[in-house]
């Protein structure tokens, strides 16, 4: 099951793809399953300003704002 507070969607600001929600904590089988299929990323252990958010073609993180709802742009080349 998919954390709820992950299911926003979003464009990636770069190639304009859909970005998928990252998950936090140890995973479950489904969730194992729902990242190789691409629909999740697993992101390890949560810590703070974590991504919410990554583009799969441009390799790029996304953190979205709890408050404001925006996406906020994070470089990691």
């Amino acid at each position: 099951m998919i954390n709820s507070s992950y299911t926003y969607t979003m464009k990636c600001s770069l190639c304009e793809q859909d970005t998928v929600p990252v998950v936090y904590g140890f995973p479950t089988y489904e969730q194992i399953m729902s990242a190789k299929e691409d629909k999740i990323v697993l992101g390890g252990l949560p810590r703070p300003l974590a991504p919410t958010h990554f583009c799969i073609p441009c390799q790029e993180e996304y953190r979205l704002d709890e408050d404001t709802r925006t996406p906020k742009f994070s470089h990691n080349k």
